[in-house]
């Protein structure tokens, strides 16, 4: 063996000094990075809980002119983050129900705000109802707001930092 062979064997390989140091700068990234993966994370859970509540009221509004009947989105249980219903009114069965949103917090304006009827040609009994979806209301976290419009609609807008 010559010398060029035995320097190149000993060459091979990272050693224990570069690794810590590109441990420690991929460290340093993912401390940087979590927060706003964190952030994006709640963004994300608020977006998608404004979108569900919302896809629901158009739904209730939908099937009320197709039935050509009243149909109503009530809530399931203590407050509407803990989900809802949609269901004909005519004859009482459910259209369709909605599970418990995660992580969101529902209030609406007038609180005791309960159920919408659409009656058969989409308008709605409740105008001018506000819904609230809060991430985080403790900590001052982001919201979103739905609005119902006078001719039944509803439209999702971003809102402020929610009240703590």
């Amino acid at each position: 063996m010559n010398i060029q062979t035995i320097n190149a064997r000993k060459t091979r390989g990272f050693t224990l000094i570069e690794l810590a140091v590109v441990i420690a700068v991929l460290g340093i990234i993912a401390m940087i990075a979590m927060p706003n993966y964190q952030d994006m994370m709640v963004q994300q859970r608020l977006g998608s809980a404004a979108q569900q509540l919302h896809t629901s009221l158009m739904l209730a509004r939908s099937e009320a002119i197709k039935r050509n009947a009243d149909v109503r989105i009530q809530r399931s249980g203590a407050n509407w983050g803990g989900g809802w219903e949609i269901i004909n009114v005519a004859d009482g069965d459910m259209i369709t129900p909605h599970d418990p949103l995660n992580g969101v917090t529902v209030t609406t304006d007038p609180a005791t705000l309960t159920q919408i009827t659409f009656n058969r040609t989409g308008r709605s009994s409740s105008i001018g109802e506000i819904f609230t979806i809060c991430s985080n209301p403790e900590r001052g976290g982001t919201e979103r707001i739905i609005r119902m419009e006078t001719s039944g609609s509803a439209r999702v807008e971003r809102g402020g930092t929610c009240p703590g």
